[in-house]
């Protein structure tokens, strides 16, 4: 990890599939430092995707890349572990909104957007990829 962050691998990036392992570590402080790495990823993404709104879908796509597809519709686990793992607390937290367009119990439907807590709480890199959005 300590590799990539500070650009000598030959190698740009590491693809973390279920953060959820980290909690397995022998040692709880660095499962929890990976975590928080990961965390970081995921609020800068999400600072710059959810700006005007986007789908779960769409985070999905950008944050993983594109579901497998096969002859039978099925549960994208994937999906799913986003939204308990990171939307569905940030919803919680007040820091994102969760809209839905019609009724539908899928989360690939639903509308992401940060609130003005989001805008209040954090300080991220990405800021100034944004500027400020004016508001009517």
């Amino acid at each position: 990890m300590a590799e990539v962050q500070s650009g000598d691998a030959d190698f740009k990036a590491i693809l973390v599939y279920d953060v959820s392992r980290w909690g397995r570590f022998q040692d709880a402080d660095e499962g929890a430092y990976h975590e928080h790495v990961c965390w970081d990823v995921f609020l800068n993404v999400l600072n710059v995707e959810t700006e005007d709104g986007a789908t779960g879908a769409h985070l999905r796509r950008v944050l993983f890349g594109e579901p497998e597809m096969g002859p039978l519709p099925r549960y994208d686990e994937v999906m799913g572990q986003l939204y308990i793992q990171v939307l569905r607390p940030l919803c919680w937290a007040g820091l994102l909104q969760q809209e839905r367009g019609h009724p539908s119990y899928r989360f690939e439907d639903a509308v992401f957007m940060k609130t003005p807590l989001w805008r209040a709480a954090l300080r991220l890199e990405t800021d100034d990829v944004l500027g400020r959005a004016i508001r009517h």
